[in-house]
């Protein structure tokens, strides 16, 4: 879900870092889960009647592996998402966006494909005729 690194998400969590995070504050973390189709995390934990016990190095290095492949994966994406583009064009295909919130939005700013997308469809007529910040592409109705 690369297109949800936005800036309204002020922070990113895995599992085991939230549960390590609320731990050294001094909870006793009772369980961790994704909800809204695994886009976000729940905690729930009460505070500890102990002194936070050092976790395992393992959970820790875990951590850090996830976000090695992460950048991998996300370098992947990208590539993968202007590969199409590009086909797209080199067939004489034209492509619109459809949705101009907060993931579009991303995503055309992370391509960087100035000019590949002429337009982004969005359903909220308030939009209709503003711009995408950064790329520039017009924002239109689905009518149009």
């Amino acid at each position: 879900a690369i297109w949800d690194i936005i800036y309204e998400h002020c922070s990113y969590f895995t599992s085991h870092s939230l549960a390590y995070l609320f731990a050294r504050c001094g909870f006793t973390v009772k369980r961790v889960e994704p909800t809204f189709a695994g886009q976000f995390l729940c905690i729930e934990a009460l505070p500890a009647n102990v002194a936070y016990q050092e976790g395992s190095a393992d959970k820790v290095q875990s951590i850090a592996d996830e976000i090695a492949l992460f950048a991998d994966r996300y370098q992947r994406k990208v590539d993968e998402e202007r590969s199409k583009l590009e086909s797209w064009r080199q067939n004489g295909k034209k492509v619109v966006l459809w949705g101009a919130g907060s993931k579009g939005i991303t995503f055309l700013n992370v391509l960087g494909q100035y000019g590949e997308i002429e337009y982004a469809v969005d359903i909220n007529p308030r939009k209709s005729g503003k711009f995408v910040t950064g790329t520039g592409q017009q924002i239109v109705s689905p009518a149009f």
